[in-house]
């Protein structure tokens, strides 16, 4: 694809990072890494997703101009959850099967609605599992406080190779929950944990244990910060402003 632009044209190319596999699906896997690394540094620029994933590549030799997009945006046909109380709720959406962590969590104030397919054949008390539906209605049914970017077996952690991966990557959920006007509970160690602090529409955890003392201790007043900053970002996700700007970035990087 690649050879036959260069080949035929004079057009720059530009990729927009997705999923890097050599730090997922083919991690470790040198062989893989190198032609992967090769056809990144065949193109003119690329968009990644954030500072600890540019850095990884800069690391493994990538040299072409790198811009940064901090959070994918995310095409919403559903009105905004704009409801500010606060009711210590918490909704998790996506493949049950790496949500191992759910049969875990144990939650006496509060609920967790769950949503997606696999899911286990029970849960503790307060992890109400609430059905699948199709991407573009599913917001309709996030009706929770918070929304939840976890991934693995563990409370204490993000594990396996997509937990792991979380250290690079920003989960599309993310954008699902703030697209939606729903604050995001996410992984400390998690790339996606500085946009989330950094904006002001979440918190960071280190650990799901204490995840139900962290919520009982937000007041509605800092709830409130949350909540209206989230609807701010929202705006920005549905108009498609992360990845125009950074495409513009990119193009001025590299002009002639």
């Amino acid at each position: 694809f690649i050879h036959a632009i260069r080949k035929y044209t004079h057009a720059k190319i530009y990729f927009i990072i997705h999923d890097i596999e050599s730090l997922r699906a083919y991690k470790g896997n040198q062989n893989y890494q190198k032609k992967e690394l090769a056809i990144f540094n065949s193109t003119d620029g690329m968009i990644v997703h954030n500072e600890a994933m540019h850095r990884w590549l800069t690391e493994q030799g990538v040299t072409v101009p790198m811009e940064e997009l901090g959070i994918f945006d995310y095409l919403n046909p559903i009105p905004e959850q704009n409801q500010p109380s606060y009711d210590y709720s918490v909704c998790f959406a996506g493949n049950l099967k790496s949500a191992g962590f759910l049969q875990k969590l144990k939650l006496k104030q509060g609920r967790l609605d769950v949503f997606g397919p696999n899911q286990a054949d029970k849960y503790p008390a307060n992890v109400n599992y609430q059905g699948l539906y199709p991407a573009d209605q599913l917001p309709k049914y996030l009706k929770t406080s918070f929304g939840l970017v976890w991934n693995g077996d563990l409370l204490t952690k993000c594990d396996g190779d997509f937990g792991e991966y979380m250290q690079y990557n920003m989960p599309h959920k993310t954008s699902l929950y703030l697209s939606s006007g729903i604050p995001v509970i996410v992984w400390k160690k998690a790339a996606a944990a500085k946009f989330i602090e950094d904006n002001q529409v979440g918190i960071a955890v280190d650990d799901l244990n204490d995840l139900e003392q962290l919520l009982t201790k937000i007041d509605h007043q800092q709830y409130e910060i949350f909540k209206q900053n989230s609807l701010e970002i929202s705006k920005l996700l549905r108009n498609g402003s992360f990845v125009k700007k950074a495409i513009h970035n990119l193009m001025q990087q590299t002009a002639d």
